[in-house]
C-alpha cells in the first residue's frame, strides 16, 4: 500500500501535537503541530 495524500493539506489542517497519518512495516509518517521555537525532543527507533 502506498501513501498517496496531500501532506501540505494534511499538515495545515492538523492541530494535534502528533498525528500518525500512515504506518506500514517499514515507514511511519507523523504530522506534528509545533509553535515557533518549541522543542520536540528526541525520538529514535532501532532499525531491524
Amino acid at each position: 500500500m502506498a501513501f498517496n495524500k496531500d501532506t501540505a493539506k494534511l499538515a495545515k489542517a492538523n492541530s494535534f501535537s502528533r498525528k500518525e497519518v500512515y504506518l506500514d512495516k517499514n515507514i511511519q509518517i507523523v504530522l506534528m503541530s509545533l509553535k515557533p521555537g518549541e522543542y520536540i525532543g528526541e525520538e529514535t527507533h532501532r532499525a531491524d
